[in-house]
């Protein structure tokens, strides 16, 4: 297991040479392999950049994210220019469904509801959302809606066949549960980038309109 000041540097030495992550306020502890993000950064497209990167670190087994966005007072906006912003952006991708999906703002905060068909869309929703001008925060409620009475032992089988046709994944180390759409994936993956590959082959499939992953654990050298 790699030690816990040597994923330290690791992620420290990544933030300090990734030139589209500009913050100098960025506290990194880690404990345990668990990575803890403290202090503040310029806009919420910097907070999931510092997600993605610590993901690609290895040795890490978990992120707490505790970063708060300081916004620079020429980029802070009304909720209702964000509102306005956030919905043009949803409006303009052709991709989503029209008049599907609610948009609240509250205080820098953006929350998604509604529903829509795929989860490819309701990706596509938050990250039409990510970049704006004054975000703080977003919090995705789209919910997916059924869209066949696959059974379950046809959901786990297409799952199943997905993991097998993924070079990255072990699927003799992942356990398939289904209770009608929803998914739960239990076992070991070897690291961040192939706990993320099971989960979009869990979401890939048709029918399904929840993934739990939180009993999936990263493992390295499992």
């Amino acid at each position: 297991m790699k030690k816990d000041e040597a994923i330290k540097a690791d992620i420290e030495a990544k933030l300090g040479s990734d030139p589209s992550i500009i913050s100098k306020n960025i506290i990194v502890n880690v404990h345990n392999n668990i990575v803890t993000f403290s202090g503040s950064v310029k806009n919420y497209y910097e907070k999931f950049l510092i997600e993605k990167l610590a993901k690609n670190v290895q040795g890490v087994a978990g992120i707490v994210e505790e970063l708060q966005v300081s916004l620079e007072d020429n980029l802070v906006r009304s909720d209702e220019e964000i509102a306005e912003a956030a919905i043009n952006g949803i409006k303009w991708d052709s991709a989503l469904p029209p008049n599907s999906i609610q948009v609240i703002v509250e205080k820098g905060t953006v929350i998604l509801t509604g529903e829509v068909d795929f989860h490819f869309q309701r990706h596509k929703a938050e990250e039409a959302i990510r970049y704006l001008y004054g975000v703080r925060n977003v919090i995705n409620n789209l919910l997916i809606r059924p869209h066949s009475s696959i059974t379950p032992e046809q959901v786990s089988r297409k799952i199943l066949s997905e993991f097998q046709r993924n070079a990255s994944l072990d699927a003799r180390k992942i356990s398939i549960e289904v209770t009608d759409g929803t998914i739960i994936l239990k076992g070991n993956v070897r690291s961040w980038a192939e706990y993320d590959e099971a989960c979009h082959a869990a979401w890939s499939v048709l029918g399904v309109t929840t993934v739990d992953a939180s009993q999936l654990n990263v493992n390295y050298g499992v």
